[in-house]
């Protein structure tokens, strides 16, 4: 499999895992490199592109990460319910944001 085939391969299992959890997602996998658009459950304008990208392991090998674009490293691809857990408090401080505007706004 090509490096963008397991690419794909891994977004589409955690688009599996966040679609479960209730998260919105668009995939991009026509996208070079392919990407998964994701959306907070809570927000429908607040998201995220989660790539694969590949680390060194510490070992003399690599392994493949989600990573944000722009933002943070997420978890080895392995993990993906770990990745969620990331997205997770990587969203809280936009999600504040977000309700206090609406309050202002109300």
């Amino acid at each position: 499999m090509t490096g963008r085939g397991v690419a794909v391969r891994h977004l589409e299992v955690l688009n599996g895992v966040l679609g479960a959890a209730g998260w919105g997602t668009s995939i991009r996998f026509g996208d070079e490199p392919p990407g998964l658009r994701v959306l907070h459950p809570e927000s429908s304008r607040i998201g995220v592109t989660v790539q694969v990208m590949v680390r060194a392991d510490g070992a003399g090998g690599v392994v493949p990460w989600f990573v944000c674009v722009g933002g943070p490293v997420l978890a080895p691809c392995a993990r993906a319910g770990a990745a969620v857990a990331v997205l997770e408090g990587f969203f809280g401080p936009w999600l504040g944001a977000e309700r206090s505007d609406l309050r202002v706004r109300t």
